[in-house]
């Protein structure tokens, strides 16, 4: 669709759910994992993190084979996660198990992200200033939007920025390297496996023949305050 010029915008992945005898239902998978042993660490503590139960776990010469049962729902952006913190030294694989009941999880822990307020070109100097309070994924010289997320925040919550701001002109002479774009950082490279698995549930993935760009599903800042409201409401009434 992409080399034909669709442009279209997609959701986080979602579990299906099914019903049993008024149960609610969710799968639940065998996964098998086989890494260097000097990455055993780091597996352990990625699949904990995800309510992951060991099932069985086996040294064959170098390897660490590891075997797991794991919701659904938690598999869900582990293997881009795994490949970059074991550099592709891994071999992965997973099955559907059944079903089981379902039970109540918090929600992966993600950072907040950082959002655009206004539309227009990205401003090497403002994005200087940006990039403090996080990572960007875009560059100088870009097209942005009002609820166009532009980052990843260092913090939990969600922060808007100004990434189209430029230096006020003035009388006063200053430090040419303090208007340059020298100090930028290089952005974080979006692709389509990693910015699917990166969603929250209020955002989309846009893609285009020429971007990749992640958005709020409500691009502005005051109807997401009035939606969250509202949200917030009926979850108290109900």
């Amino acid at each position: 669709m992409r080399r034909e010029g669709y442009e279209f915008e997609v959701g986080r992945p979602e579990v299906i759910y099914i019903h049993e005898d008024g149960i609610k239902k969710e799968p639940i998978e065998e996964l098998y994992i086989s890494v260097p042993q000097n990455y055993q660490g780091l597996i352990t503590t990625e699949l904990a993190k995800r309510n992951a139960t060991m099932t069985n776990m086996q040294i064959d010469g170098d390897n660490v084979n590891f075997e797991y049962e794991i919701l659904t729902r938690n598999l869900i952006g582990l293997r881009s996660s795994l490949l970059t913190t074991t550099k592709g030294n891994l071999t992965l694989n997973n099955y559907l198990k059944g079903y089981v009941e379902y039970s109540h999880q918090p929600d992966l822990y993600r950072k907040g992200v950082l959002i655009s307020c206004n539309s227009g070109i990205s401003i090497g100097y403002a994005m200087n200033t940006v990039q403090e309070r996080g990572e960007l994924f875009i560059k100088p010289a870009m097209n942005v939007y009002e609820g166009m997320i532009v980052g990843i925040n260092k913090y939990d919550e969600d922060m808007i920025v100004n990434v189209t701001k430029g230096r006020k002109q003035s009388g006063v002479r200053v430090k040419h390297d303090e208007i340059t774009q020298t100090a930028l950082k290089a952005p974080i490279q979006l692709t389509i496996d990693y910015a699917i698995t990166f969603l929250a549930k209020d955002e989309l993935l846009e893609v285009t023949p020429q971007n990749l760009r992640l958005r709020k599903k409500i691009l502005t800042e005051t109807e997401r305050r009035i939606s969250d409201r509202k949200a917030r409401f009926e979850k108290n009434n109900n």
